[in-house]
């Protein structure tokens, strides 16, 4: 991990230099603490330290994981936005669906693509080091 913090663009990116040292630090303590007798440790205090290092670790993973994961994730809710819109069409051939009730489901069509189109701004105001948008 220590390697990934310091070399890895996809975790340079979404991170910022005290942060990853910060962390660099927190590793080797702990790895120090395991070759000086750590590994005769308690279950309890070794689940506990590796949840401190998880907790630091968190903001960085949650980022490198929403960039990574955001493009095709919007792609493919923009497709189903588009392809439920189509639908809505197709169904009010065949159901008794009303007018009112087709344009509810537009209007929430609508809705979804307006908020994405919100946290896709926001998102692109943001430095890739802060929590992201969405």
């Amino acid at each position: 991990m220590k390697d990934r913090l310091q070399n890895d663009e996809k975790y340079l990116e979404v991170s910022v230099e005290e942060e990853r040292e910060k962390i660099v630090e927190e590793l080797t303590v702990a790895g120090d603490w395991i070759y000086d007798g750590g590994l005769e440790a308690e279950t309890s205090e070794f689940k506990q330290r590796l949840q401190k290092l998880n907790t630091s670790l968190s903001g960085i993973e949650l980022r490198r994981r929403e960039k990574a994961l955001r493009p095709e994730t919007v792609t493919i809710l923009r497709a189903e936005l588009d392809r439920s819109r189509k639908m809505v069409e197709n169904i009010t051939n065949i159901l008794e669906v009303t007018e009112e009730q087709k344009q509810d489901f537009l209007s929430s069509c609508d809705e979804i693509e307006e908020w994405l189109n919100e946290k896709e701004e926001e998102q692109s105001k943001k430095a890739l080091t802060e929590t992201p948008a969405f």
